[in-house]
């Protein structure tokens, strides 16, 4: 709820702080009746399928049963906070878990949330200990070009950075986060076939000069769906080899995956089911992913037009193929390329 919900009351109270202040300087304004019901019913409705719930049985199954008990006085406790003024304190442990439900003791209700650990955050003591994580990143760590930001075109994330970097701080939850969950030691084949398309459009996407001019060569409407891009989405790479996620995040992952955390909906995390495919993936799978997974209609505009838009020995370059990768020789931004049809694509991706 305090990703999920609380932003979008905050959002309400805001837009109605602001009817009222042209209200009082004699302007006429529309008011909306039902609106803070509706948005509230919305999303208490799917709490219990937010990643964070949904991918934990018993948490599931106490959620469902708390909602199926008490969803009209969460709801209440809900509409009641986003009918007070725009700076009124609200503490949902207190009004919600003990005041709505009952479902806490007073004694635990009356701390704020904050006093309570999350298991599935990674800090400083214990709460780390059960988990295998890499040295926190640098700034520049990663893989691929580095960018005029001094990022990788791909960033690195560790266990220990996982919840911050993918879900958690204000950058992540403003943007698509597209992540590879890497394999590379037990897995090498599938890494070695989906790292190079996964590292070019990592470099398109964070402004490569060489990468925009091979990728998109004179078609400004690609190199315009690519700045569209920047800033909006960012590709990050773990390696699970090094790294143990916590549940729910490490739920199921046995074997090497692409998942996309979409800007606004990160407790629903997509995958591609590409398992079969050995990481034989190409720029336009890709763009193809992130256009059926994303809830930004600008991000899934821009990556339908660079999937049309981009040159064919971008978009479908067969890393697995190429000779002179596969002999150890260094890659140059013209590769020799037989072509892809597109035909051949059908079927490729399931989502």
């Amino acid at each position: 709820m305090k990703q999920a919900l609380e932003p979008r009351v905050a959002e309400f109270k805001a837009a109605r702080e602001r009817r009222e202040s042209r209200r009082r300087s004699g302007a006429v304004t529309v008011s909306h009746y039902g609106v803070l019901e509706d948005l509230v019913e919305e999303t208490i409705a799917g709490a219990c399928r937010f990643g964070n719930t949904y991918h934990v049985p018993q948490a599931r199954k106490a959620c469902e049963k708390l909602l199926e008990a008490m969803e009209d006085e969460i709801v209440a406790a809900y509409v009641a906070h986003g009918k007070r003024p725009q700076d009124a304190a609200f503490d949902p442990n207190w009004e919600v878990c003990y005041e709505a439900t009952r479902a806490c003791t007073k004694e635990l209700a009356s701390h704020p949330l904050s006093d309570f650990t999350d298991d599935m955050e990674f800090e400083s003591g214990d709460a780390s200990a059960a988990y295998t994580s890499e040295v926190m990143p640098s700034w520049s760590d990663g893989d691929g070009v580095l960018l005029d930001t001094d990022r990788r075109a791909v960033r690195k994330v560790v266990a220990g950075s996982f919840l911050q970097d993918v879900i958690l701080s204000d950058e992540a939850e403003r943007l698509d986060v597209l992540l590879y969950l890497s394999f590379p030691f037990s897995n090498k084949e599938f890494h070695e076939s989906a790292m190079p398309a996964f590292a070019r459009l990592g470099a398109v996407i964070g402004g490569s000069h060489d990468e925009l001019e091979h990728t998109c060569g004179g078609s400004d409407m690609c190199r315009e769906a690519a700045a569209a891009l920047t800033g909006r989405v960012i590709l990050a790479r773990i390696n699970v080899d090094n790294n143990e996620l916590a549940p729910p995040h490490g739920d199921n992952i046995d074997g090497p995956a692409m998942a996309h955390y979409p800007a606004g909906s990160k407790g629903m995390p997509k995958f591609m089911s590409n398992n079969s495919l050995d990481g034989r993936l190409t720029v336009y799978d890709l763009l193809f992913f992130l256009m059926h997974t994303t809830a930004t209609p600008v991000v899934a505009r821009a990556a339908a037009v660079m999937s049309r838009e981009a040159r064919r020995e971008a978009l479908y370059y067969r890393a697995w193929d190429d000779e002179d990768r596969l002999s150890g020789d260094p890659l140059p931004f013209e590769w020799d390329w037989t072509g892809t049809p597109e035909s051949d694509l059908s079927g490729r991706i399931e989502l």
